[in-house]
């Protein structure tokens, strides 16, 4: 079974920085890589952990 590895951040979609994630984490090992989304309100904690829970349903 794959390692299925999940990315949500407050990075912005328009941002580098996923993209550089997604590089590094591809480096390092064979998992598929799932964006949730990366707009969560910046430094907005209870919205990323209310998105998360979310999509762990």
């Amino acid at each position: 079974m794959p390692v299925i590895v999940t990315l949500l951040s407050d990075f912005g979609s328009g941002s580098p920085y996923p993209a550089q994630m997604k590089a590094i984490l591809a480096s390092w090992c064979e998992a598929v890589l799932i964006d949730i989304t990366h707009d969560v309100p910046r430094h907005d904690v209870r919205a990323g952990a209310y998105l998360l829970a979310a999509v762990a349903r």
